[in-house]
């Protein structure tokens, strides 16, 4: 997928459903595909999928860091 949106879900999850649900989420994304979370989720995100803040301001998206920003950021 070009884009998966899962914004403010994962606040409610144990750290290890998180962290799964995150990685899984991330095996979704085409190469050049971005992971939308919430605010509150980008850290733990980023820690479980090895993805990066996507440089387009209050997007919280994270990008492969080797692809920087999404298409159309």
């Amino acid at each position: 997928f070009d884009a998966v949106f899962f914004r403010n879900v994962a606040i409610y999850l144990d750290d290890a459903v998180r962290r799964e649900a995150f990685a899984g989420l991330a095996g979704l994304l085409a190469p050049e595909g971005a992971l939308f979370v919430g605010h509150a989720e980008m850290t733990a995100a980023a820690a479980a999928t090895g993805l990066v803040a996507a440089p387009a301001p209050a997007a919280f998206a994270l990008v492969d860091p080797r692809m920087g920003a999404p298409r159309g950021a």
